[in-house]
C-alpha cells in the first residue's frame, strides 16, 4: 500500500483498500484532484489522517463500491424517470414557463405599448412612508 503499519487504523482491510482506493500515490492523486488548491504536503498530511480513521476509509470503500456497480446507476436512473410524480413536475414547469411567456409577450405588453394600460402609481395621503415610521419609532422611544 505504501504506508507503513503504523499509519493505516487497525482494522482495514489492507486489499479493500488496494482494490477499491489504490496505493498511497493513487490515494493522494485522488485528493489533490478533488482538492485542487491544497498544496502537496498538506494533501500528503490529510492522506496519512484519513488512513487513521477506519470509518472514513470503509465508508469511501463502500462509496467506491456503489459507484462501481452499473446496476445501481441504471436503477436509479429508471426509478426516476418511470416516477409520474417526476413526469408531473417536469411538465408543470414547462407549461408554466411558456405560460408566464405567453401572457407577458401576447397579453401584456402589446396593452402597455398601445397606451390601452398604463402603469399603476398608488398615492399615499398625508406624509412620506419614511417619515411616517420614523415619528413612530421616536415616539416608542
Amino acid at each position: 500500500l505504501g504506508f507503513t503499519e503504523d499509519q493505516i487504523a487497525i482494522g482495514i482491510n489492507s486489499s479493500e483498500v488496494l482494490q477499491w482506493l489504490g496505493n498511497r500515490d493513487d490515494i493522494i492523486a485522488k485528493f489533490q484532484r478533488d482538492n485542487k488548491g491544497m498544496e502537496e504536503e498538506r494533501v500528503i498530511l490529510e492522506v496519512e489522517r484519513f488512513m487513521m480513521d477506519r470509518e472514513n476509509v470503509e465508508a469511501f470503500i463502500a462509496f467506491e463500491k456503489r459507484k462501481a456497480d452499473p446496476r445501481n446507476l441504471k436503477e436509479e436512473a429508471v426509478s426516476t424517470l418511470t416516477d409520474p410524480s417526476t413526469w408531473g413536475v417536469y411538465a408543470v414547469w414547462i407549461a408554466g414557463g411558456a405560460g408566464f411567456a405567453y401572457v407577458k409577450n401576447v397579453i401584456i405588453e402589446p396593452k402597455y405599448a398601445s397606451g390601452e394600460w398604463q402603469e399603476i402609481h398608488i398615492a399615499l395621503p398625508g406624509q412620506s412612508f419614511a417619515q411616517t415610521a420614523a415619528d413612530a419609532a421616536a415616539s416608542s422611544i
